[in-house]
Formats: structure tokens, sequence, C-alpha cells
């Protein structure tokens, strides 16, 4: 338990100014294929997998996911030679998920330049919207732009419990206007 803690929750303060290499949207495919195989705070996957996965405790969950599209495109991109987005899942029924959990991720994965362009972004779209066939749960999420990238968190809530569910992606900062559109119109 300790350990699955400090590789999603804690990690910020003890990496400050030693994190590795950065791979990011942008960048080609390879590249990014690399470092997440060099990336000591990525689980390890299948050598050339753009997504890695973690779930060493029932109900607790991360995955990382390199994407040819922006994260909410459900298509499979077979072509394409640069990433345009990275995506950070979490799945915590013990612990809940938060958006500072969120960021904290972010800060201990990349850098502080990275965590820097993302506490300087500008709010882009806030929005709560229904989730789910009943409608029991709601989407509670943030599109930011930075100078260097966009930056979009969603947590999935359901009233009287506290969140278990939540992502943050990186997009290309030329693509926040594209996903803004896609998270209005869904």
């Amino acid at each position: 338990m300790a350990v699955w803690k400090f590789a999603l929750g804690s990690i910020a303060g003890v990496l400050v100014g030693t994190s590795p290499s950065l791979a990011l949207p942008g960048q080609t495919v390879e590249e990014v294929q690399t470092w997440i195989q060099t990336n000591p705070l990525l689980p390890r996957g299948l050598e050339g997998s753009l997504r890695v996965s973690r779930s060493d405790i029932p109900g607790q969950r991360f995955t990382f996911t390199a994407l040819k599209t922006l994260p909410t495109d459900s298509n499979l991109v077979v072509g394409g030679r640069y990433i345009r987005s990275e995506r950070l899942e979490v799945l915590d029924y013990e612990n809940g998920v938060t958006r500072d959990r969120l960021v904290s991720t972010l800060r201990s994965i990349y850098d502080l330049d990275i965590y820097r362009d993302y506490r300087d972004a500008e709010v882009v779209y806030d929005y709560v919207s229904p989730a789910g066939r009943e409608m029991q749960d709601v989407y509670r999420g943030v599109l930011l732009k930075g100078d260097r990238f966009g930056y979009w968190i969603e947590i999935t809530e359901r009233e009287g419990i506290e969140p278990v569910i939540g992502h943050l992606a990186i997009v290309l900062a030329e693509d926040v206007e594209t996903l803004e559109t896609q998270l209005r119109n869904r």
C-alpha cells in the first residue's frame, strides 16, 4: 500500500529536479516510446508500447497513455508519426482522486517547468456535466491553456461519495480550441 501511495501521490516532493528527460506531445512516437520505457516513475510495459498501467492493489490503478489523437478521440489512428496528447488516469477506491493528486502526479512524472506551465495556464473551459445512463454521476472538469501545452483535468463524481476516478491530459497548445469544442458538444 505504501508503495502505491508513493508512486501515485507523494513523489512530487521527492523528485523535484531529478526527473528523467521528457517526452511530450509534439515529439515522435519513437521518442515517447523510449521515454515511457526509461522513466522510472511509469510502470513497466511492453517495449514500444504507448500505454502502461499498474494495478498492484485491488481497487487502485494508474494508467499512462500517449496518443496520436486528442484524448477525447476514440478513433483508432494507424498512421501518424507524432504524439498529440498524453493522458494520466488514476482510479483509487480506497483513497479517492482529487485534482491536487492528479496535478502532483503530473509534476512527478514530468518536471517543474511543465508544472509551472500548468500552474500559470489560463482557464479556457470549466464545467460540470451529467454522466452515465442514470445521470447519477457528473463530470467535473477544467481545460486550461498554458504557454507550452493545454491541460485537461476531469474527475467523475457521484453524489455523497468521494471521487474515485480522474484523469489529466496534456495536449498540444494548438489543439486546445478543438478539444474545447469537443468537450462543449458532448
